[in-house]
């Protein structure tokens, strides 16, 4: 039911794309230009508010940080024309398990449906590419590692050998004195 309610604000906020992605793109909307509005949402399990830091590259640059579930959306334009690639630094502890993203609405094609702004997904990175006006959005869902069984180490193998070969020398000494 969490996950619908925040898809639900989150394509909200996403068409409401006027806030900027941290002054992502405003030139683009005071010149006038029809933006392409895209929105980026973060699902973290469980939810622990660890900050996951994100870069802006391509025709446009910037850093952004979204936390679930304190600070989980993030809400951009971009120009028509552009490209831009959204990835995250995952953090030490955390696995990235998927990127869902829902391309734009708008048809931008020639007899089949192509929208006119289309998400790329490789990776932990999304690449945007802005055709015409028209929005986009997605979900980096992230889960907490699996913390990894401690083994020994190389000298404490040796350790443990020289321990049990003792113990194993003490035991034969004693049965040979105590049959003695």
């Amino acid at each position: 039911m969490r996950y619908v309610l925040n898809s639900i604000s989150f394509l909200i906020l996403t068409m409401l794309a006027g806030l900027g992605f941290l002054a992502l793109g405003t030139a683009q909307v005071w010149a006038g230009t029809a933006p392409c509005a895209i929105g980026i949402e973060k699902i973290e399990i469980p939810d622990e508010d660890t900050p996951f830091d994100f870069t802006v590259s391509g025709d446009q640059t910037s850093e952004f940080t979204l936390q679930d579930p304190s600070d989980p959306i993030a809400v951009g334009v971009m120009g028509i024309d552009q490209t831009v690639t959204i990835t995250e630094l995952v953090p030490p502890g955390w696995e990235l398990a998927s990127i869902e993203c829902i391309e734009g609405t708008s048809d931008c094609g020639t007899g089949v449906f192509e929208p006119c702004l289309t998400a790329t997904v490789v990776g932990n990175s999304v690449t945007f590419f802005c055709e015409d006006n028209d929005t986009a959005s997605c979900v980096f869902t992230n889960v907490r590692s699996s913390d990894p069984i401690p083994t020994l180490s190389e000298w404490g193998l040796i350790a443990m050998a020289v321990i049990i070969g003792s113990a194993g020398i003490f035991m034969a000494l004693r049965r040979r004195k105590a049959a003695a």
